[in-house]
């Protein structure tokens, strides 16, 4: 193995320093690039007997582990489905007992409120009185406990986007109203299209070109 680390050193060393600059030394270079190829497949060869091995050794390692980890997480699944739903519930009841007592909270502000402007009116301060009614009602949030607390379990709200219209995200983006990088070009199809010569709007077609050599 060592034999083929210099070779593969030596080869690297000339293929750099080469310069092509005429029919020979281009000649030359396609010589050193088939020299590589074939080194290249003596390096395949004397690995890959090493790396199946290895990789064998390790999915038979994954599958037991899985075996013995898929009881553990369907387990998991099951519960965290089910405490979930719980949570919802609770919060949801919890969000409606927070807007009965807000709403409580409220009507005692502007009963109060009232009763301050009337007797603002009644000693003849009307326009103290008409600010005092035309003020916002503010309540401050009344925090209402929703599920039982659990030490090293902690469930959270999470925001996801669900796609429902494509035509009109993309009329959003062209409109400048979503910013472009909520649409991910398709490049393995714009590729296709391109090598087809098929013109689209937006996307330039770049010729690339690529060299290639075998062993022999």
């Amino acid at each position: 193995m060592d034999e083929l680390i210099v070779k593969g050193m030596d080869l690297q060393a000339q293929a750099k320093a080469l310069e092509i600059t005429t029919a020979e030394t281009f000649e030359i270079a396609g010589g050193y690039l088939k020299a590589l190829k074939a080194l290249g497949k003596e390096v395949a060869d004397t690995f890959k007997p090493v790396i199946a091995k290895a990789h064998e050794a390790h999915k038979s390692a994954l599958e037991a582990m899985g075996k013995h980890q898929a009881p553990l997480d369907d387990a998991e699944r099951a519960l965290k489905g089910k405490m979930t739903v719980y949570v919802e519930k609770e919060r949801e009841k919890a969000r409606a007992e927070q807007n009965r007592l807000e709403a409580i909270e409220r009507k005692r502000i502007e009963d109060e409120r009232l009763a301050e402007a009337q007797e603002m009116a009644n000693a003849g301060r009307a326009d103290v009185a008409d600010q005092m009614m035309d003020a916002p009602v503010v309540v401050a949030p009344i925090k209402v406990q929703a599920e039982p607390k659990l030490d090293g379990v902690h469930f959270s709200e999470r925001a996801r986007a669900e796609l429902i219209d494509f035509p009109a995200l993309i009329r959003a983006v062209a409109a400048g109203e979503v910013p472009a990088e909520a649409v991910i070009p398709n490049m393995t199809a714009l590729n296709a299209w391109a090598r087809a010569g098929r013109e689209v709007p937006g996307v330039k077609i770049v010729i690339e070109t690529i060299a290639a050599a075998r062993s022999f």
